[in-house]
């Protein structure tokens, strides 16, 4: 198969050149298609890639390091914002806590986070059986799946014990740890 005489030279990328110098203050729409949450996407050199990190790269050069995310200062990447006077380059940590600001961090689908406590994932448990999950789940404001999680032990660590057998961290676990190799556990090797 031979290369497309015009890779790299597609109307999605000519659009974000022309556009790299754009200086007006509101939003500039990406005119082409998104993903699934919102953020404008595009095929260049044979890859998908996120149209606000091309536009990015464009406007202001390479990332700091590959880590670096490119962040809207506007808080509307997920309605297809690609100007680059809302972009820079930051880290996840900072990119999460813009986030947070802006009121678009994303927790489970969408959902805000709850925080159970230990007496409702010990209720959650006992009722196994005896209500059932989407029940549970409008009570604690939780999804069904998070319920099934917490009753099959999968999720949330938070020292609710309901299964038999050791527990993580237990000295008498005889596989807590390989004697072999120091501070290392049998499931890191």
């Amino acid at each position: 198969m031979t290369t497309p005489h015009n890779k790299g030279k597609g109307a999605t990328i000519a659009w974000l050149r022309a556009h790299a110098n754009h200086s007006a203050d509101d939003c500039l729409k990406w005119p082409f298609s998104g993903d699934s949450r919102g953020y404008g996407q595009l095929g260049y050199l044979g890859k998908q890639h996120k149209a606000h990190r091309i536009m990015c790269e464009l406007a202001h050069g390479e990332p700091p390091t590959p880590e670096h995310q490119a962040a809207h200062s506007c808080g509307n990447g997920h309605l297809l914002c690609v100007n680059p006077m809302h972009l820079s380059w930051k880290t996840p940590k900072a990119n999460m806590a813009d986030c947070v600001a802006h009121g678009t961090a994303r927790f489970d689908r969408g959902r805000k986070r709850i925080k159970l406590t230990v007496e409702q994932v010990r209720e959650i448990i006992a009722s196994k059986g005896v209500k059932s999950q989407q029940e549970l789940a409008a009570m604690f404001g939780v999804s069904w799946r998070q319920v099934g999680k917490i009753q099959r032990g999968v999720s949330w660590a938070g020292g609710v014990s309901h299964k038999p057998g050791f527990q993580p961290g237990d000295p008498r676990n005889p596989f807590r740890t390989n004697p072999r190799v120091k501070g290392r556990s049998i499931s890191a090797i």
